[in-house]
């Protein structure tokens, strides 16, 4: 009877060990998927602001060309 008491204990500790487990995990994977979201966001903006940085540069040459153009 003993010997079933521990193993019955031992059993439930096993099955919660493993719940806390799967949930651990599974919080772990519900964070890596939204920081992969947020790397992406983040990757997005900078694209987009590197791609408006080389239109107000060009804007800039174009404006440095012009006032070239009007000196001579």
């Amino acid at each position: 009877m003993v010997h079933q008491d521990w193993k019955n204990i031992l059993h439930d500790w096993v099955l919660t060990d493993k719940a806390d487990l799967e949930q651990q995990i599974k919080e772990m994977e519900e964070r890596f998927s939204e920081e992969s979201q947020a790397s992406q966001d983040l990757s997005n903006k900078k694209k987009k602001l590197e791609h408006e940085m080389d239109g107000l540069k060009k804007d800039i040459d174009d404006m440095r060309l012009n006032l070239h153009k009007a000196e001579n």
